[in-house]
């Protein structure tokens, strides 16, 4: 992964991230862990975290995140990486060595663990989706449906597995979908509107979802649109769309898009699959 990247992509959203790791070192009270305190006396320790799994990383920053805000001043820690973001790791393979006072490493131990195999779960179903799509020229792209808090990071492992993030939050472009389309009262009043826009704002990237090949007729020809979104679309119905646009626009396919019918899809060619199915619930095991 090119570290410029990272810095680009994670630099500005530092103190969200550090927040979100706050929140999660209070929500296990890792600076009460009463059990490490009766228990043992906080002498220097080092451990290995080590995959269990085949995969892709992501998030291997979050440890040195972590204990950075948890240890005090005063004490020495370090994280020695052995691999780095978006890199294939194997079951068994050293992912990272940390060295703390013991007490921090094993109050912080599941905090660490938590954020990298989520996202390492992400990078990992990310990258099985392009493997399949990309052979057909299709980008992968995900949605906001991640987990609250998470979005960034979340964005983050699909970059490290290869994917396109599509928009991160509401105010990046404009998607209209059908309860937008239900709310204004027809389809062909939010074409009206959309063209008003486009001359007010040029810039502004637009897409448009329809859910129907009769609402693709009526998009397909206004130059103001970008992108048009075949929402749960059948295979026949995506195969009709594509050979109505001739490339005049960039067509993302979503909906219930999964590892069985990827292939079928990606083979018809659009130049975008989107699926929720890669952030909310996956998982890897470190």
């Amino acid at each position: 992964m090119n570290k410029n990247n990272f810095f680009s992509f994670i630099e500005p959203q530092r103190r969200a991230i550090e927040n979100l790791i706050k929140s999660a070192l209070e929500e296990d009270k890792a600076f009460f862990d009463i059990t490490t305190r009766v228990l043992l006396k906080n002498k220097q320790a080092s451990a290995n975290i080590i995959a269990r799994e085949d995969g892709i990383i992501s998030g291997c920053f979050i440890a040195e995140m972590v204990l950075q805000i948890f240890c005090s001043p005063d004490e020495k820690w370090d994280v020695s990486y052995k691999v780095t973001d978006g890199e294939k790791i194997r079951k068994d393979q050293v992912v990272m060595a940390i060295s703390a006072p013991l007490f921090s490493l094993l109050a912080t131990e599941r905090t660490i663990l938590n954020f990298i195999t989520k996202l390492s779960g992400i990078s990992t179903i990310t990258r099985r989706f392009v493997d399949i799509a990309g052979k057909y020229g299709v980008k992968v792209r995900d949605t906001r449906k991640t987990i609250p808090g998470m979005r960034y990071l979340s964005k983050w492992a699909v970059i490290c597995g290869g994917g396109t993030p599509h928009r991160y939050d509401l105010y990046q472009h404009i998607l209209v979908k059908d309860n937008h389309i239900m709310a204004v009262g027809s389809f062909e009043e939010v074409l009206s509107r959309l063209a008003n826009i486009k001359k007010l704002n040029p810039w502004v990237e637009i897409e448009v979802e329809v859910s129907s090949l009769d609402e693709f007729n009526k998009a397909v020809n206004d130059d103001f649109i970008d992108i048009i979104m075949l929402d749960n679309f059948s295979i026949d119905d995506i195969k009709k769309a594509l050979e109505i646009n001739k490339r005049r626009k960039k067509i993302e396919v979503s909906g219930g898009i999964t590892l069985n019918n990827l292939e079928a899809i990606a083979a018809l060619g659009p130049d975008y699959i989107s699926t929720g199915y890669i952030t909310p619930v996956s998982y890897t095991h470190l």
